[in-house]
């Protein structure tokens, strides 16, 4: 009885430790199936991740193609030193253009894509100076000081437009363009046109010979001495030139 009390006793650690084991086993089976769970959701954000990458690389690779053909393209116009001095000469006449018919925005951003395109062409130089005249456009102003006046006076800041003229007497073009604008301030002086002459004395000219030539063509508007701050202020280079000012800015 006693063996067989013992051989029981061992049967029934047996069944137990048996029945522990298969606990655990399906323990370790639950474990494993949520590992391999977390698992696939890694691999779904590893996929998106590069699927945003190749999204992005995408985007890389057409954006170099486009600065590719735009080199190439201005490698075409290099070539062709012709065809590219006409498109300065083009474009430079449509900056013109909107200077003259007062459209200064578009001038500048013309002028900007001139400088980009065209600056070793030979139009550039003649471009130089419209440049330093636009650069000017919507500053201020400032005072209308003269070293001295040859007729008259007056004030850039009186609420009337002013319209100044840079010229010398031997200038045979400021010449023919005086009787132009004596016939201007004549017919709008009352409407609240301002004109001014502007002169430095330069080369032969004397103060005697300035007013012996307002006196012959019949000047009637405000003629001062610039001692050459007006005409760097303005950017003036070359004569005749103008500027006009309205409410104390630069306008053109």
């Amino acid at each position: 009885p006693l063996h067989d009390v013992s051989k029981s006793s061992r049967q029934l650690w047996y069944e137990r430790t048996d029945d522990a084991n298969k606990t655990i086993g399906y323990g370790c089976s639950w474990a494993l199936l949520g590992c391999a769970g977390i698992l696939d959701n890694s691999a779904e954000f590893r996929v998106q991740e590069l699927e945003l990458q190749t999204i992005q690389l995408q985007s890389e690779v057409a954006s170099l193609r486009t600065q590719l053909d735009k080199c190439k393209q201005d490698q075409r116009q290099a070539l062709n030193p012709q065809d590219l001095e006409a498109g300065a000469d083009e474009l430079f006449k449509k900056i013109k253009d909107d200077i003259a018919s007062f459209r200064m925005d578009e001038a500048k951003k013309k002028a900007e894509e001139f400088r980009q395109k065209y600056q070793s062409t030979r139009v550039a130089k003649r471009m130089d100076q419209v440049q330093r005249e636009l650069a000017i456009i919507g500053s201020a102003a400032g005072e209308l000081k003269v070293e001295k006046w040859l007729q008259g006076s007056t004030a850039m800041n009186e609420g009337k437009v002013t319209l100044l003229v840079f010229f010398e007497e031997w200038c045979p073009h400021c010449k023919r363009e005086v009787p132009k604008l004596q016939r201007m301030y004549t017919n709008l002086k009352s409407k609240g046109l301002n004109i001014v002459g502007l002169t430095k004395l330069s080369k032969s000219s004397t103060e005697p010979v300035v007013m012996d030539f307002i006196r012959k063509e019949g000047l009637t508007y405000p003629i001062g001495k610039d001692d050459g701050s007006l005409s760097k202020r303005f950017a003036i280079r070359g004569i005749p030139a103008a500027a006009l000012v309205k409410g104390g800015k630069v306008v053109w």
